[in-house]
């Protein structure tokens, strides 16, 4: 079960980085992001792209004792951090309502579409602190690799994945020549 999950997971996330690709692609939805100053219809309308966004996780979540496991939270915050407060709040507003629509009388219908609403705040809060940059990056430590693996890997990660799994087409051979 736990497998399924994640599996379903990254499903929903890599379903959320497809419908973004596709949107900013879209000559009507660059101008809506990029204009100067943004007009009542442009937040109305990104909110709408990104209730819509929302929603769709919360169609595509997986059901696990009686509760939905999805990512509509990053469809809330992105529309708080890249629209700005009207956008993230009326964004919060339609996935929130739809949320507690989605599942009147859930144990977890109220709690969500609260969470939901909470989210959009936070995205909202912090739009202009992440738009001028201001937002503070962790800190990295000094990265370092053994001395073996120092002229055979550029970075820590790599010399991880490499060292930690063998290449694929080795244990896609091992495989097919397992029987």
């Amino acid at each position: 079960m736990v497998d399924v999950t994640y599996f379903n997971m990254l499903l929903n996330i890599g379903l959320l980085v497809l419908i973004a690709a596709l949107l900013t692609n879209l000559e009507f939805v660059r101008t809506l992001f990029l204009e100067e100053q943004s007009s009542i219809f442009s937040k109305t309308a990104l909110a709408v792209i990104f209730g819509i966004i929302s929603i769709v996780s919360t169609y595509t979540g997986t059901y696990t004792d009686g509760a939905i496991i999805n990512t509509r939270v990053i469809g809330v915050l992105a529309a708080g951090l890249l629209g700005g407060p009207y956008v993230g709040m009326l964004t919060a507003l339609i996935a929130g309502i739809h949320r507690y629509l989605f599942d009147i009388g859930g144990f977890t219908a109220v709690s969500c579409a609260v969470s939901t609403l909470v989210e959009g705040i936070l995205g909202s809060v912090f739009s202009a602190r992440f738009k001028s940059g201001k937002m503070k990056q962790p800190k990295h430590r000094k990265k370092v690799l053994p001395k073996r693996l120092k002229n055979k890997y550029n970075y820590p990660g790599q010399a991880l994945y490499q060292e930690t799994f063998p290449p694929l087409s080795a244990v896609v051979s091992a495989a097919a020549f397992a029987n």
